[in-house]
């Protein structure tokens, strides 16, 4: 039995080691599979996708110009596309741009895997003064329906009851965070801004881990540090029968 606490212990300590922030036991410690990274932002043809470098990257945009033109409506005066692929973490990612011809206005675009990751839409802005002319409310609901239609599998993953919104010059923003099991996920949320006037999307941005898998334990330990999970641990786990085994780096 003392054996058994000891290696409890060591095994503590030893993941200390690879994390400055460690949750034992956590409703909401997940183990990502690949965490996605937020960038800064519907007929397919082949020839938008033409930019690729390779045929594995041709397949890969045209692949990412379908799923954005089957879930978000691209206006058929952005006429001029440009597209590039990137890993980040072995991850295809897609970033993908319409211009218009006539104008400065652009729309454009980030496919993480197969999430749309960020949107943003550029284009000349009414700066007359006047106040909102939606609810709150409203803003909300066109906030999620947004979300629901870029990525269908979020909405129901967000804190919806609560949530932060703001009023900055012509945008009206508002964040979700994500929840599991009725805990916030660290880093995890989508930020989302809104034209005042019109109540049209203008950028959303999401940090998403994705195929994140979560423990349903009832409680959990969390710890700011690795001294403070050492100490914790082992003054839990530890009696003065036990015997440790650590590196002098620790």
């Amino acid at each position: 039995m003392k054996a058994k606490k000891a290696l409890i212990a060591i095994t503590a300590i030893a993941v200390v080691m690879n994390s400055s922030f460690l949750s034992f036991g956590a409703d909401v410690m997940a183990k990502a599979e690949t965490p996605v990274i937020t960038a800064s932002a519907a007929k397919a043809v082949p020839d938008e996708a033409a930019t690729g470098s390779s045929n594995d990257n041709q397949t890969i945009l045209t692949d990412a110009v379908t799923l954005v033109r089957t879930r978000i409506d691209i206006p058929e005066k952005y006429e001029d596309f440009t597209g590039s692929v990137s890993k980040t973490r072995g991850v295809d990612v897609s970033n993908l741009v319409w211009k218009s011809k006539t104008s400065d206005s652009s729309v454009r675009v980030t496919v993480t895997g197969k999430l749309i990751t960020s949107y943003y839409k550029y284009k000349e802005w009414d700066d007359t003064p006047s106040f909102a002319p939606f609810t709150k409310e409203e803003y909300v609901s066109k906030a999620l329906s947004f979300i629901e239609q870029a990525n269908p599998t979020m909405k129901d993953k967000l804190e919806t009851d609560s949530y932060y919104i703001t009023l900055t010059g012509s945008n009206v923003a508002i964040s979700f965070r994500r929840v599991q099991n009725g805990l916030n996920v660290d880093s995890n949320n989508v930020r989302i801004s809104l034209d005042k006037k019109t109540g049209e999307v203008v950028e959303m941005n999401t940090g998403w881990w994705r195929n994140a898998e979560f423990k349903g334990t009832e409680d959990s330990v969390v710890f700011n540090t690795g001294f403070a999970a050492n100490s914790g641990i082992i003054s839990a786990v530890c009696t003065e029968n036990d015997v440790i085994f650590s590196d002098e780096l620790n």
